[in-house]
């Protein structure tokens, strides 16, 4: 199942993007062990798009499997900006630009495409993360 959600271009609909999502996974039994991952993922996710892409802005939630086969979430963000997002060498001091770095190191998969108006960042989790 999939569901879209277009946002706005500024800060404040981050943790509305972040509860729609929640709200979304409780409502089709996302397991327990990818909650925290989830919410902070996501929450990067939709603050690079804002924060570094353009309008329009859209995120999309795909919850795959089962419980017997284990459940498997892929958030997608797209926005207006052709750039893609890199995974950056943050020094300790810094206060920011750790994003994509924690969904490198935390998510099952991600990746990012240039697509006509702008680009897609996604990532994916599994409830059996070993199995990625």
């Amino acid at each position: 199942m999939t569901w879209r959600l277009e946002l706005d271009t500024d800060v404040a609909c981050v943790p509305r993007a972040r509860h729609w999502l929640m709200r979304v996974c409780r409502d089709h039994t996302v397991d327990d062990d990818l909650w925290d991952l989830l919410a902070l993922l996501s929450t990067e996710l939709v603050a690079n798009a804002v924060l570094h892409g353009a309008a329009p802005a859209e995120l999309t939630v795909t919850v795959t499997g089962t419980a017997a086969t284990g459940i498997g979430v892929v958030v997608t963000c797209s926005d207006g900006s052709p750039q893609l997002p890199t995974v950056q060498d943050v020094q300790v001091e810094a206060t920011g630009g750790r994003g994509v770095a924690l969904i490198d190191m935390l998510a099952s998969a991600w990746g990012a495409q240039a697509q006509d108006g702008g680009k897609s960042v996604w990532f994916r989790l599994d409830s059996t993360r070993d199995a990625a």
